[in-house]
């Protein structure tokens, strides 16, 4: 929740603790207490902690459910000890954790508005009709040094990038209803890929991917022929 009297430490009548105790849980992180409801001043990258306890080893998956009166270009969960930075604003991440307590490993960052030389938002699902169609350009890399998932709808082909020192495992790809329509396995190291979509319907996809250090993230694209 954000709110311009708020503070980023503990905010009376606004901010909840957690009065709970949990084996598996996660929560706000305010000056080393546990909150299930945290205020706070918005700015953008500012990095919010998050406080994580798993009783046996997990796959966490990391996604927005809803957003309201709020809507950033941008949505992240940085992974502290990867240094990486992982956009879920219109997917997820999901990470294979051990078992233990993490306070300052998770945190979740959003930038607002792009620069202004692009109209392009991480959520490039938006178009459906052809009187909706536009060429936009690819987004700037802001806060993104992790994986890169962009549906180049003016050269027909969806391109995927890997940023950091991990190589592509599997790429697929379905459609709304759960239908997989593409599907390839990587044998060798490869960080960079592009596939063909012209033969492809327009409508919104569902790509995932999955890297050798067993990161799985997704998103949501939109095919424009």
């Amino acid at each position: 929740v954000f709110n311009e009297k708020s503070t980023t430490g503990e905010d009376h009548a606004m901010d909840a603790r957690k009065m709970d105790h949990n084996s598996s849980d996660i929560n706000w992180r305010i000056l080393e207490e546990d909150y299930v409801i945290n205020v706070r001043p918005k700015k953008d990258q500012e990095l919010i902690p998050l406080k994580l306890n798993l009783e046996k080893d997990a796959q966490v998956d990391f996604s927005v459910k809803e957003m309201q009166n709020f809507d950033p270009d941008r949505f992240f969960v940085y992974d502290r000890d990867q240094d990486l930075y992982f956009g879920i604003k219109s997917g997820s991440l999901k990470l294979d954790i051990p078992a233990g307590e993490y306070s300052d490993r998770f945190y979740i960052s959003f930038i607002e508005k792009l620069p202004a030389e692009t109209d392009e938002t991480e959520d490039d699902s938006k178009p459906e009709t052809p009187e909706e169609i536009q060429i936009l350009s690819k987004p700037p890399r802001v806060l993104l040094n992790s994986i890169e998932i962009f549906q180049n709808n003016s050269k027909n082909q969806l391109e995927i990038n890997v940023l950091y020192d991990t190589s592509l495992q599997q790429i697929s790809l379905y459609d709304l209803s759960g239908k997989q329509v593409y599907l390839q396995n990587f044998k060798a190291s490869e960080k960079e890929f592009i596939h063909p979509t012209v033969n492809l319907s327009n409508a919104i996809y569902i790509v995932k991917v999955k890297t050798s250090d067993q990161i799985e993230i997704t998103k949501k694209v939109g095919i424009r022929n």
